[in-house]
């Protein structure tokens, strides 16, 4: 391959350009080899799983960019049709739900667990002991699930019409609770707008048949996880559900 086409989309981590009827997604320098190797890895186990995923082409340097080659899949995002009016903020929900919910009926089964993440990312965040000791317990006693989670499921990273939607960005993937996944959905999406965070993890639980204290026990522990990431921005959003508090509560 010659070369890169125009430019996608992209994030903090990578940018996404066009390669013929592909994509191909190129890190930012300096990113490790294996952990390009291991996104891919988890999206081809996706895939196997049933997941409806961008097939996975290949790993490897075009341009010298480092970078994973994967189907194309058409865009726009859920998360910019949203933004655009195109798509009703129910709707949209709607949408969410029914796929996230179609994830988490997949097993987890090659992933990593998610218990052990958590935890490593609890450690980091910027708490007192006291409570950094309190969550790491409360995460002990939560089911450890062995469902299939994304771990990054947000409107932007669900491309394709309705009813052929397909998920990107598995960077995150893991076996593990639902619930967690679906507060970790909440959570990413609580410093943008903490109304639709709180209305999305409610409409999850109901969906879901789940049970609501179990949500409310996973949201402070997932969020403190979120906080250990220190992504630039989001600590004044963050650092309230980590101490207990409802997103838009």
């Amino acid at each position: 391959m010659s070369g890169l086409g125009a430019v996608l989309g992209g994030g903090r981590r990578a940018e996404v350009f066009a390669l013929g009827e592909a994509v191909f997604k190129a890190f930012s320098p300096g990113t490790r080899r294996a952990a390009v190797e291991r996104e891919a890895a988890a999206q081809r186990l996706a895939a196997a799983l049933g997941a409806p995923v961008p097939r996975v082409r290949f790993v490897g340097c075009i341009a010298g960019r480092l970078g994973i080659a994967m189907d194309r899949v058409p865009g726009p995002a859920l998360g910019e049709r949203l933004m655009a009016g195109r798509d009703a903020p129910q709707a949209g929900l709607a949408r969410m739900l029914r796929l996230h919910l179609a994830l988490h009926a997949l097993p987890g089964a090659g992933l990593p667990g998610l218990h052990p993440r958590l935890a490593a990312r609890i450690g980091a965040a910027p708490l007192v002991a006291a409570r950094r000791g309190a969550l790491l317990a409360g995460l002990a006693a939560l089911p450890p699930g062995d469902r299939l989670c994304h771990g990054d499921f947000h409107p932007f990273n669900i491309l394709g019409p309705p009813g052929a939607e397909q998920v990107i960005d598995w960077a995150d993937a893991a076996s593990g609770a639902p619930l967690a996944d679906a507060c970790r959905t909440s959570v990413l999406i609580a410093p943008v707008d903490a109304a639709l965070a709180r209305a999305y993890l409610d409409h999850y639980v109901r969906a879901a048949g789940a049970d609501p204290a179990e949500a409310a026990s996973w949201l402070p522990i997932v969020a403190a996880a979120r906080l250990g990431e220190a992504i630039p921005g989001e600590e004044a959003a963050l650092r309230p559900l980590a101490e207990g508090a409802r997103p838009g509560g």
